[in-house]
């Protein structure tokens, strides 16, 4: 039944198996057309492939077919952000709001699209909003972290980084953010090439190295302390996990002058808090 394969396809999107869902939704579609499920978490996976323009058109489609839904524009801002259309990504995330007031994840998307525009004070008013509603969220402090670094308030972000692996000792990108810090800032106590180092490090290993977004994370750190040579060979790494990243290939090419190496996907695990599916 339609159910069956979406019920299935679930639980890949679940397992990061973002083809096999998409195969999965594509035979609850032919089966039921009208149900505005299917294309969300078809959209759902299409960003898991970076395929954000078959996303947007399965957001769109579910919108169509359901407009009172706060998740789906959530999911279709997360394409635009993805994107980098932040003004886009910032109607939806509005959209949604009106909604459902209490959307969390609207308002932490919020904050990532104003990130995106470079009013990481906005980012840091629109993560604040969240606490309130989540005080415990290891991911928010992460990000609210890096609005402040971004800043150049380097003491709060030390302070939300550590916070954040205070309240999960094994949150990845806590230690990866961490390691950018100490490598990033511009004097002691808080720059640290040593700590710097082992953060990003313990990121890599809490993921196995299984995790593009912590051996690029690495790379950064290797590279901002002039280790060019293990940062390119690191980023090599994340790119053969997820050889559709762009962000990666023009990093590989802005520190190598060469194009970045082509690869079969691998199994991989991304962090994040933007996407939802029903």
């Amino acid at each position: 039944s339609a159910e069956a394969f979406n019920t299935r396809g679930f639980a890949f999107n679940g397992k990061n198996d973002y083809a096999s869902a998409v195969k999965d939704f594509d035979k609850a579609i032919l089966l039921n057309a009208k149900d505005p499920r299917y294309y969300n978490n078809r959209g759902f996976a299409y960003n898991g492939l970076h395929q954000y323009e078959k996303a947007l058109e399965d957001f769109n489609k579910a919108i169509e077919l359901d407009q009172t839904n706060a998740m789906f524009y959530n999911n279709r801002g997360v394409s635009y952000l993805r994107l980098k259309q932040y003004d886009k990504a910032l109607e939806d995330f509005d959209r949604a709001l009106r909604i459902n007031s209490q959307f969390v994840s609207a308002y932490h998307n919020k904050g990532m699209a104003y990130s995106g525009k470079g009013r990481h004070d906005k980012a840091v008013e629109e993560f604040n909003k969240v606490m309130e509603m989540n005080p415990n969220s290891p991911i928010l402090y992460k990000d609210r972290g890096t609005a402040y670094r971004q800043l150049g308030e380097y003491e709060l972000a030390l302070q939300d980084f550590e916070k954040a692996i205070s309240l999960d000792n094994k949150f990845a990108p806590g230690y990866a953010a961490l390691g950018l810090l100490r490598a990033a800032a511009p004097q002691p106590p808080i720059k640290n090439p040593t700590l710097a180092l082992r953060m990003a490090q313990k990121a890599v290993a809490l993921t196995n190295g299984n995790s593009p977004d912590m051996l690029e994370a690495l790379a950064q750190v290797q590279h901002a302390l002039g280790m060019h040579d293990a940062a390119e060979r690191t980023l090599s790494r994340a790119l053969e996990l997820d050889p559709s990243n762009q962000e990666y290939r023009e990093l590989f090419r802005e520190w190598t002058g060469r194009p970045a190496p082509e690869k079969p996907t691998l199994a991989r695990k991304r962090y994040g808090v933007f996407d939802t599916l029903w």
